[in-house]
């Protein structure tokens, strides 16, 4: 087209677009509207709230009337001026969503680190306790949804040379009876997405009656920007109503998750106070029993 006819009125004005002044400006002003300063895209108010405003600023006759002056001194027509707009906003998003995101990755990649190795090879121990679980839950249940089966084939390891299987499956390796399974990477970051989660929302230093509430853990939790990820990468690729079903099993996942890690912190928590509550007992030592000796003397 573009051999035949020339050049399109967008390629001619990418090309000329950056020679005007106040461009960067005038579209920096616009998406500062957009991205508002302490929205970090990881909650789905937030996302909603993001387009919601892209799509006010971009059918705003303001907006319209601004680059149409902005680019009125050359000589294009208004059509030419709005498709290269209008390609220039989708790619701005874009990127800008893409930096957001990878910016999202290195801050988990940096706060992974406090999990020590001992806690994520438990995490992959609790991982093939989840899958063994909802395997039989779904094969004794008639009305399971074929997809969910399905679903839950991603999650089982199919090849041998896995990041996390040379590294954390010793402890699992030691309790595995025959029963459990080995996962993918990718579901058990998904669980240490989890850990992180809870991490973040208990105080395990200031426990109360509703600290360990299922639904409030589970809110926030299915809100955090790394499980909607890590889930879209093991189940975004199945066909059909998939929104339905990644719901329903990523909710199975996380119940079954937040009953062993409510458990885990109520064992060691009463492990604590009956400690505490148990009185101490006297040393019975020889260096105990002349000092008290020494002690009845000197009275």
């Amino acid at each position: 087209m573009h051999k035949l006819f020339g050049e399109s009125e967008v390629t001619l004005l990418s090309r000329v677009v950056l020679c005007l002044s106040g461009v960067h400006q005038f579209f920096l002003d616009t998406f500062m509207t957009v991205f508002s300063v302490g929205r970090t895209l990881c909650s789905t108010l937030d996302r909603e709230y993001m387009f919601q405003k892209y799509h006010q600023t971009t059918v705003n006759a303001d907006f319209t009337c601004g680059y149409m002056l902005l680019f009125g001194t050359l000589t294009f027509t208004s059509q030419g001026i709005c498709n290269f707009v209008n390609i220039l906003l989708m790619e701005l998003m874009g990127n800008l969503i893409k930096e957001r995101a990878e910016s999202a990755l290195k801050k988990a990649a940096s706060e992974h680190e406090t999990i020590s190795d001992s806690d994520q090879n438990i995490l992959f121990y609790v991982c093939g306790f989840i899958a063994r679980s909802l395997k039989k839950r779904y094969s004794r249940s008639k009305s399971a949804c074929p997809k969910k089966k399905k679903c839950l084939e991603k999650l089982v390891l199919k090849s041998p040379n896995s990041t996390f299987i040379s590294r954390f499956s010793n402890w699992m390796s030691k309790n595995d009876r025959g029963g459990l399974l080995y996962l993918c990477d990718d579901f058990f970051l998904l669980v240490r997405e989890f850990e992180m989660s809870i991490r973040k929302h208990v105080n395990l230093q200031n426990l109360s009656a509703k600290t360990l509430l299922c639904d409030n853990l589970k809110e926030h939790v299915l809100e955090s920007f790394m499980v909607k990820h890590y889930c879209d990468k093991l189940f975004g690729d199945i066909d059909g109503d998939m929104d339905i079903v990644q719901s329903t099993i990523l909710e199975d996942i996380l119940c079954l998750f937040l009953t062993v890690r409510g458990y885990a912190i109520t064992r060691v928590k009463r492990n604590e106070l009956a400690k505490d509550s148990q009185p101490k007992k006297k040393s019975s030592g020889l260096r105990h029993s002349l000092k008290a000796l020494t002690a009845n003397l000197n009275s």
